[in-house]
């Protein structure tokens, strides 16, 4: 088994721009609870990616692309961190998909997720997958308890990737 990876830090000045008309609640440091439950937006950064090589040499299914990421507000500060873990798939074109499991832990609570990513090439965590990404909203604990719902991503004209959540949370 090989393991390669990166780390890369950053800073980044961050703005929110609300995406739909809807009133849209953004995160805040400020609030140490951290976001509630709902609609709302947050930017996140890339902190370290690793490829974990598990069958033949290069790209093949079951390997495995981690990441840890923070979770930015509005001004730029951490409020968060997401964990992921994609497993690769076989896709159509004779590339890999990965199967995403996403966790995002805030200080109030954390929320669950699934996606699908097609990064151009699974082996490559020096950056995030580049294109937007719809996921389901599987779970989550403390203010998120029993939450469903979606989160996107996109990467901004500015380059910076955000995450929308639009979540309901059931008692």
């Amino acid at each position: 088994m090989r393991l390669r990876h990166c780390h890369i830090l950053k800073t980044a000045a961050v703005g929110i721009a609300a995406l739909c008309p809807v009133p849209i609640g953004t995160a805040s440091a400020q609030d140490a609870e951290g976001p509630e439950c709902g609609r709302f937006v947050v930017a996140m950064e890339l902190v370290a990616g690793h490829f974990v090589d598990t069958g033949a040499e290069g790209a093949s299914p079951g390997d495995q692309r981690l990441a840890r990421m923070n979770i930015l507000d509005q001004d730029g500060r951490q409020i968060g961190t997401r964990y992921v873990v994609g497993i690769a798939m076989p896709a159509a074109d004779g590339k890999y998909a990965l199967h995403g499991t996403l966790y995002d832990d805030f200080a109030n609570g954390s929320i669950t997720s699934q996606a699908i990513a097609m990064p151009s090439d699974i082996t490559d965590t020096s950056r995030n997958v580049g294109h937007d990404i719809e996921g389901a909203v599987t779970g989550g604990t403390g203010a998120f308890a029993h939450a469903t719902g979606t989160m996107s991503e996109r990467t901004r004209d500015d380059g910076v990737r955000e995450m929308t959540f639009d979540l309901i949370c059931h008692d």
